[in-house]
């Protein structure tokens, strides 16, 4: 899924649409390839339906590095205080690209809420 279609979906705020979107996302998890459940985790960080935070959530606890670092970056999509739980429970991660994710992450939350 390109930005400009994520951006789309938001600028048109729609709830109905966001809401299938997620739906649709979610049955893509399905999918055994790492790499597209990766992708899909970082489009609904994006996408931002509170339907997928605790599939999102879920998935920054996965026994898979890579689904744990698209997660993570999810998370600060999502912001939330249990999000945010998330993440700095991730900086005690074992994998040091686990750690550098959570620590890059909420760095962005901080440059999020500073503008806000």
């Amino acid at each position: 899924m390109s930005k400009e279609s994520i951006k789309k979906i938001q600028k048109r705020n729609s709830n109905f649409w966001r809401r299938l979107l997620t739906k649709c996302l979610i049955l893509g998890l399905r999918i055994k390839s790492v790499d597209v459940k990766a992708y899909i985790l970082q489009a609904l960080g994006k996408i931002g339906d509170d339907l997928a935070d605790p599939i999102i959530l879920d998935a920054a606890k996965s026994k898979d590095n890579t689904i744990r670092r698209f997660a993570i970056s999810a998370l600060a999509d999502i912001g939330n205080d249990r999000a945010i739980d998330a993440i700095i429970d991730a900086l005690n991660d074992k994998e040091s690209d686990i750690r550098a994710t959570a620590a890059m992450s909420l760095g962005l939350l901080g440059v999020m809420k500073a503008e806000d």
